[in-house]
C-alpha cells in the first residue's frame, strides 16, 4: 500500500466501476454523465498527447480552468505522462499567472478558453512552449480566430483539447506501450503536484506534494468519512484549491459521483436538481444557504423575531443529545412543528437526500454549523493546510464536538508545541517548498510540520484557538498575505497606515489612517476651506480621493485580493494609543480588536 500512486488508485476504481457514472456536468440544457472508463480514456489520450508534444517526464504542466470534467481529464493525464500537475486559479490576473508559471518553469498549460489564453499572451511566460485550449470559440468569431493565430505564432504549439487527444490517439496507435514506459518511473516518492499558496510576503510558494502524500490522504479519508459508490456530491469549489481536489479524488477512490456545479450563483438550483447525498464547501457556501433561508422566513408577519426564535431552537437542539429529556413539553411541540416546517425547508434546500456536509478551507462559525445540525443537516468540519495535502483532522458524523475540528485522521500525528503551535507528522506532509530550502527548513523539522496555527487537544479532538502567522484565510478558503497589500495601500499618496482584514469573511476590507501632512497639503491644493486634521478625515472629498486610489490599486490585483470596502480612522496610529510597537510596527491584533465595530460595519448589508 505504501508504494501506491494516484495512477494505481485510478486503475483500481476503473477496474471496479468502469461503466458506472463518475462525473456529471451541465451542457446544452441538460445534465450529462461521464463513466469511469470514459474518464480513463480521456486521461490516457491526454497523457499520450503530452508525450507526442515531447513534454518530458517530470515536466510541470499547469491547469488554468474552472472546475469541469476537462480539468480532471488533464490532471490525471498529466500524472499518467509522469509529469507534475500545477493548478492555477482561473480568477488570477495575468501577472499572478505568470509568476506561478515562471516559478514552476511550466512547460505546458491546459487553459479553459480565450480569456485564459489572453492572460498567457498579455504577460508572457518564459518557460511555456505548449498551450492547449478547451473552448477555443468566443462570441466574436473573427477575434477568436485572431487570438488563436497569435498564440500559434507565440508558442511552439497552440492547439485545442480535441486536437491534443487526436495526437494522443495517433501516438498510442504507433506505440501502445508509450505510457507504460513513463509509468515505470512513477513511485510514491514521485512529485505529483505543485500547489501554490500565499507566503507571508505575498509571493506564492509551490508546495511539493508527492503521489504518496495524496494516496495517504485518500486512504485516511476513506477510513474517517463514510463515502461509497452510492453517493453523489455536488462540487462548487475551484479545483485549484487542494481541499476541493482531494475531495474529488476521494470521491473517485470510493466510486462516488462528482457533479460539477454550474457556478456559485446556481449552486442552490444544482442542489435542487441533483439532490446529492453529500456536499463539501467552505463556510461561504453554507453562509449563503443560511442567508437564503433566513430571507425567505423573515418575510412573514413576525419577520426577524420568528427567524431568531427558530435559530435559537436549532442551536438548542444541536447542543442537546437525543436521549436528553430535560426539555419542556412546549419545547418538544415546537421542535416537532419545526421538523415539519422551517427545518424541513432547510433540508429541502440541500435537495432532501443529504446525509452530511463537510466544511473546510477556513474556520466555520460555530453557531452557523450548529444551526444546520439542529435543522437536520449534519455539518462536519475539518482542518488542514496545503502543506498537509488538505486534511489533518475532521469531525466524525457520530461524534461532533462544537468548536473542534475533530480528531486527527488515521495515521496522522498531531501534537502541541510548548508555545501552543500545532505540529503535524505523517505521510501526508509536503516534500518542501519548490526552490525554497530555507523556507522549507523553517517549517519542517524532525518529520514534523510547524503549521503556524495555535491550538489544543482535548479528549483526542483538536481545537484551533489562534494563528501565529499573519496569513488571512477568507470564508472562501483563499490564503492571502496582508503585508504586501498593506504596503501597497500605504504607498498611496494620502494614506498613513493600513490594516487589511478578511479572516473568515467573504471579502477583504481595510482600515486606513491619513498622513496628516500629505492630507493638509492635498486639502489646500484642492481648494478646500481651512480644515483641522479632525475635520479633514471626515470630509467626503477626502474619502472619494482615497476611494479612487484604492480602485486603481484593485485593478492591479487578483479579485480575491481586492479591497472591497474601507474606513478612514479618526487619527493615525501611535505608540501611546497602542496601535504601534516601540519599533514602529503595527499591532494588527490590537487594531482589529480596538476597531471591531468599524470592521463589522464594513460587512453589513
Amino acid at each position: 500500500m505504501a508504494s501506491r500512486t494516484l495512477i494505481d488508485v485510478f486503475d483500481d476504481r476503473v477496474a471496479a466501476s468502469g461503466d458506472a457514472a463518475a462525473l456529471c456536468y451541465f451542457d446544452q440544457g441538460q445534465w450529462r454523465t461521464v463513466s469511469f472508463a470514459e474518464w480513463y480514456r480521456s486521461a490516457t489520450l491526454f497523457a499520450a498527447g503530452l508525450v507526442a508534444l515531447d513534454v518530458d517526464a517530470g515536466a510541470r504542466v499547469a491547469i488554468l480552468a474552472r472546475s469541469r470534467p476537462e480539468w480532471v481529464y488533464g490532471d490525471l493525464g498529466v500524472l499518467m505522462a509522469g509529469c507534475v500537475s500545477v493548478p492555477v486559479f482561473p480568477t488570477n490576473r495575468a501577472r499572478q499567472c505568470r509568476i506561478i508559471l515562471d516559478d514552476a518553469s511550466a512547460k505546458a498549460v491546459l487553459c479553459e478558453d480565450l480569456t485564459q489564453l489572453a492572460k498567457l499572451l498579455d504577460d508572457a511566460c518564459r518557460s511555456v512552449t505548449h498551450v492547449v485550449v478547451i473552448d477555443e470559440r468566443g462570441d466574436d468569431i473573427e477575434a477568436s480566430r485572431e487570438l488563436m493565430n497569435r498564440a500559434r505564432a507565440t508558442f511552439d504549439t497552440c492547439c485545442t483539447l480535441g486536437e491534443l487527444l487526436e495526437r494522443g490517439a495517433r501516438a498510442l496507435s504507433m506505440d501502445a506501450n508509450v505510457l507504460q514506459r513513463r509509468r515505470r518511473d512513477v513511485t510514491s516518492e514521485t512529485l505529483a503536484s505543485l500547489v501554490y499558496t500565499a507566503g507571508t510576503t505575498g509571493r506564492p510558494r509551490g508546495v511539493e506534494l508527492t503521489h504518496g502524500a495524496f494516496v495517504a490522504q485518500l486512504d485516511a479519508n476513506g477510513l474517517a468519512v463514510p463515502i461509497d459508490d452510492q453517493d453523489e456530491q455536488v462540487l462548487v469549489l475551484p479545483l485549484a484549491q487542494v481541499f476541493a481536489r482531494v475531495i474529488l479524488l476521494t470521491a473517485m477512490s470510493a466510486g462516488c459521483v462528482t457533479t460539477f456545479s454550474r457556478g456559485f450563483a446556481q449552486f442552490q438550483a444544482d442542489l435542487q436538481e441533483r439532490r446529492p447525498t453529500l456536499i463539501v464547501g467552505v463556510p461561504k457556501v453554507f453562509d449563503a444557504l443560511y442567508r437564503t433561508w433566513r430571507e425567505r422566513w423573515a418575510r412573514g408577519a413576525l419577520g426577524d423575531r420568528l427567524v431568531e426564535h427558530i435559530r435559537k431552537l436549532a442551536l438548542r437542539k444541536a447542543r442537546t443529545s437525543e436521549g436528553d429529556v430535560a426539555q419542556t413539553r412546549w419545547t418538544g411541540v415546537q421542535m416537532s412543528l419545526l421538523n415539519l416546517g422551517a427545518f424541513r425547508d432547510v433540508r429541502r434546500m440541500f435537495g432532501g437526500r443529504l446525509r452530511f456536509a463537510i466544511t473546510g478551507g477556513a474556520p466555520m462559525p460555530v453557531e452557523l454549523a450548529e444551526f444546520f445540525v439542529g435543522a437536520g443537516v449534519p455539518v462536519i468540519e475539518g482542518y488542514g493546510l496545503t502543506e498537509t495535502c488538505a486534511a489533518v483532522s475532521v469531525q466524525r458524523v457520530s461524534d461532533r464536538r462544537p468548536g473542534s475540528v475533530g480528531p486527527p485522521l488515521p495515521g496522522i500525528h498531531v501534537e502541541i508545541a510548548e508555545d501552543g503551535e500545532i505540529l503535524v507528522g505523517g505521510p501526508i506532509l509536503m516534500r518542501g517548498y519548490w526552490g525554497l530550502p530555507e523556507d522549507t527548513r523553517a517549517v519542517l523539522e524532525d518529520g514534523l510540520l510547524r503549521t503556524g496555527d495555535v491550538g489544543r487537544i482535548e479528549d483526542g479532538h483538536v481545537y484551533i484557538t489562534d494563528r501565529k502567522k499573519d496569513l488571512i484565510i477568507t470564508a472562501g478558503g483563499r490564503n492571502i498575505a496582508p503585508m504586501p497589500l498593506e504596503e501597497a495601500l500605504q504607498d498611496l499618496p494620502l494614506v498613513g497606515h493600513a490594516v487589511v482584514h478578511g479572516d473568515g469573511r467573504d471579502y477583504l476590507t481595510a482600515l486606513v489612517t491619513v498622513d496628516t501632512e500629505a492630507g493638509m497639503r492635498w486639502a489646500e491644493q484642492s481648494g478646500l476651506a481651512p480644515l483641522s486634521p479632525e475635520a479633514l478625515v471626515e470630509h467626503p472629498a477626502l474619502y472619494s480621493e482615497i476611494d479612487a486610489s484604492i480602485r486603481r490599486l484593485n485593478g492591479e490585483l487578483p479579485p480575491a485580493e481586492a479591497i472591497r470596502r474601507f474606513a478612514i480612522l479618526p487619527s493615525d496610529f501611535r505608540l501611546e494609543s497602542g496601535e504601534l510597537t516601540e519599533t514602529g510596527k503595527k499591532r494588527r491584533t490590537f487594531v482589529t480588536r480596538k476597531y471591531r465595530a468599524v470592521l463589522d460595519s464594513l460587512y453589513d448589508a
